[in-house]
């Protein structure tokens, strides 16, 4: 999915991860070796 007013802008959906704190220094380690700012937004089901 992306953004409806920047196509630019996508929705990354993981699941089944067990280790959140982990996963998210990853996340953070390979985004910053590709020199890309990361933006984090966290949803749950209603």
């Amino acid at each position: 999915m992306h953004r409806r007013d920047d196509p630019s802008t996508y929705m990354e959906v993981y699941e089944g991860v067990a280790d959140d704190k982990a996963f998210d220094a990853l996340l953070a380690r390979e985004s910053a070796g590709l020199g890309l700012e990361r933006r984090v937004e966290r949803f749950v089901c209603a």
